[in-house]
């Protein structure tokens, strides 16, 4: 039996009808698609050569077209995997490289820090005591300026001969020190910060009889060792404590409320002491004793309003003052 076969081509978008004629036991219709490039792209490739067309069944070309977008995602995910693979927020390179410069910045940072400061940021260093981390080694104190106007009743070559008339005017009620000043000793009977306060003085003993001449005292203090920095205005304030005495001591009458002043002044004083002298030479602890004692004694006195007993522990306390910067040298 003789059929014919219709076939329906698409060409550039053309519905052609083909017709055969066969023997065939059957009238089949088929339909086929045809895919061609888009109206842009050419029929040649690049290198020149042709791109053929593809025939597909609507079938096939639905299966196609479904691995196609299978293929797609299959391969998108495995550039997303290879992604995360190779790029990572905290790599071990990027850790090492953080680490090293930690290290290398804590250990320039510590050795800058010896270099200007002198000291260790080592553990045992931090672990040492509050009071011998704050202790320094043994400084020298420069100079302690003090001039001073005295009331001098006689030089002597020999300390015996001073001694006797040192005792002599003591019996007279006239306050008297030996003052050593390098070789010699010097009856001293008055002292004053300022030169017309001395000469108001000399005034005085000369009306009562005494020999006198006003001179001038230099009593200052350079190249003292201590054990402390802070020693240095330790002996400063016990200059300014000595000089305020002199000046009560030239008062007719001292008020209430210097004497609790320099009383308060004192007591600070004191307490320097006691914290500190456990850093101390025993010379040094013994000279501080002792004029720490007549300053205490000449702070008593201000208040009988004595007039001789008060410039006797005065001179006491400059003689002990000056006792103590000579062991201090």
């Amino acid at each position: 039996m003789t059929t014919s076969n219709k076939v329906n081509v698409t060409i550039n978008g053309k519905s052609v009808t083909h017709e055969s004629h066969k023997a065939q036991d059957v009238s089949i219709e088929e339909t086929a698609v045809t895919i061609y490039p888009s109206p842009n792209e050419s029929f040649l490739s690049k290198k020149g050569s042709r791109k053929e067309p593809l025939f597909q069944t609507p079938q096939l070309h639905a299966l196609f077209q479904k691995l196609q977008w299978k293929h797609r995602f299959q391969r998108k995910r495995m550039l997303l995997r290879n992604q995360h693979r190779n790029v990572r927020p905290f790599s071990k390179p990027m850790i090492t490289a953080v680490i090293a410069a930690v290290f290398i910045g804590c250990t320039f940072g510590a050795v800058i820090l010896m270099l200007f400061t002198g000291n260790s940021v080592s553990q045992h260093d931090q672990s040492i005591p509050t009071q011998a981390a704050q202790r320094s080694s043994a400084v020298t104190i420069k100079e302690i300026p003090l001039t001073l106007y005295g009331i001098q009743n006689g030089l002597f070559a020999t300390k015996d001969k001073a001694e006797e008339a040192r005792t002599d005017l003591q019996k007279k009620g006239v306050a008297a020190a030996i003052y050593k000043q390098g070789t010699s000793y010097a009856v001293l009977i008055g002292l004053s910060n300022q030169k017309d306060q001395a000469v108001a003085l000399e005034q005085t003993y000369k009306k009562e009889g005494v020999s006198t001449w006003l001179r001038k005292v230099d009593a200052s203090s350079s190249k003292l060792h201590v054990a402390d920095r802070r020693d240095e205005a330790y002996m400063v304030n016990g200059k300014i404590l000595l000089q305020n005495l002199i000046t009560l001591s030239e008062m007719t009458a001292v008020s209430e409320k210097a004497q609790a002043s320099i009383s308060k002044d004192f007591k600070q004083w004191q307490a320097y002491r006691v914290k500190q002298e456990h850093l101390w030479s025993e010379g040094q602890r013994k000279a501080v004793a002792a004029y720490e004692k007549e300053v205490g004694a000449t702070i008593a006195q201000l208040k009988t309003n004595k007039d001789s007993r008060v410039k006797q522990a005065a001179l006491n306390s400059f003689i002990a003052y000056d006792s103590l910067m000579k062991a201090l040298q």
